[in-house]
């Protein structure tokens, strides 16, 4: 199986200067934990709920001036849509995240979870994935 085949394609994004109030709107409106960040149209990283949380909030008063780029993660695996699921979920171990953006080409097509991958019946790669994702 493809991780075209089984990835999340309704893409919601920011931009790295949207704030993160706006960030976490779209997660409460859309029910997600991740947005791709984009700049310029090219993919630079990712915002989590974790990073609004940790990085934002916790450290800072406030939180409404927060820029995306002041808390995203910039350095981001990964997915192809042509690679292997399995090999795809390997390497979100190896890399301890739940979620990566699929790009192709340079340009973002997709959102691969591990819910994606549990939900198409690849149950032991999730299971070592997570096994991976836990460790300290």
């Amino acid at each position: 199986m493809l991780v075209k085949d089984i990835m999340s394609k309704n893409l919601i994004t920011v931009n790295e200067d949207d704030t993160i109030k706006k960030a976490a709107e779209l997660m409460r409106q859309y029910d997600i934990g991740i947005l791709p960040v984009l700049k310029d149209g090219n993919i630079t990283g990712v915002i989590t709920d974790r990073d609004i949380v940790t990085r934002g909030v916790s450290q800072r008063d406030d939180v409404c001036s927060i820029n995306v780029c002041d808390c995203m993660s910039k350095s981001t695996v990964c997915a192809n849509p042509d690679q292997d699921v399995s090999a795809a979920a390997r390497s979100m171990a190896a890399q301890q995240v739940r979620r990566v953006p699929v790009v192709e080409n340079g340009c973002l097509c997709g959102i691969l979870s591990l819910g994606d991958i549990s939900k198409n019946g690849c149950d032991a790669e999730v299971a070592q994935a997570m096994c991976e994702i836990s460790k300290p």
